[in-house]
């Protein structure tokens, strides 16, 4: 009778062991589940964040005409130069861009070339 009152206790102290180790597992699995949806929802936020600048520098991009105008030096000119070569009218004959190739489809359009106005002064 000692024995398996022996054994009995053993039994129960394994059990709850194995009760102990069984509640941290549980928990270690409920942090690694909130850290997961917290990852989900920061991607999903830099995302959006991402699209929001893509469209904005899209928007920006098609407001300006082509080069950029920028004030100082311009890819190595002057901008004063540049805006002298902005206000000469562009020939009808000659396009101020070269036209995508047709193998490969043009993401983004070119605008239209604009007129500037002439600045007197």
């Amino acid at each position: 009778m000692v024995q398996i009152n022996g054994l009995i206790r053993q039994i129960s102290g394994s059990a709850s062991e194995q009760a102990v180790g069984l509640k941290e597992i549980n928990t270690a699995v409920n942090q690694m589940d909130q850290v997961t949806q917290q990852n989900a929802a920061m991607v999903e936020e830099t995302t959006a964040a991402s699209m929001a600048l893509n469209e904005e520098a899209r928007a920006k991009h098609a407001g300006l005409p082509l080069p950029c105008r920028t004030p100082g030096p311009v890819f190595g000119r002057n901008a004063a130069q540049l805006a002298d070569k902005m206000r000469t009218p562009a020939r009808a004959s000659t396009p101020s861009y070269s036209a995508p190739a047709k193998s490969a489809p043009a993401r983004y359009s070119a605008p239209a070339p604009r007129a500037v106005p002439q600045v007197s002064g």
